[in-house]
């Protein structure tokens, strides 16, 4: 059987998961594609994001844990 998607987002890690779950919120019919079998397990993410991804996604600013300076 064939299913069709609006949007594919290949990779569940953090930006990943949330373009995901915000296209899905906007009303489109996602699938999201992970090499790992439970999304969300071991997951290895330097847990850096830059300015640009906060204003481009729209992430909640109260989700920064520090700030670094460079």
């Amino acid at each position: 059987m064939r299913k069709k998607y609006d949007v594919v987002v290949v990779g569940a890690g953090p930006i990943g998961s949330y373009t995901a779950y915000q296209l899905a919120d906007k009303g489109f019919d996602v699938c999201l594609l992970d090499e790992k079998e439970n999304i969300g397990e071991n997951v290895i993410c330097a847990g850096v994001i830059g300015k640009d991804a906060f204003k481009r996604y729209d992430l909640p600013g109260k989700s920064i844990l520090s700030r670094i300076d460079s």
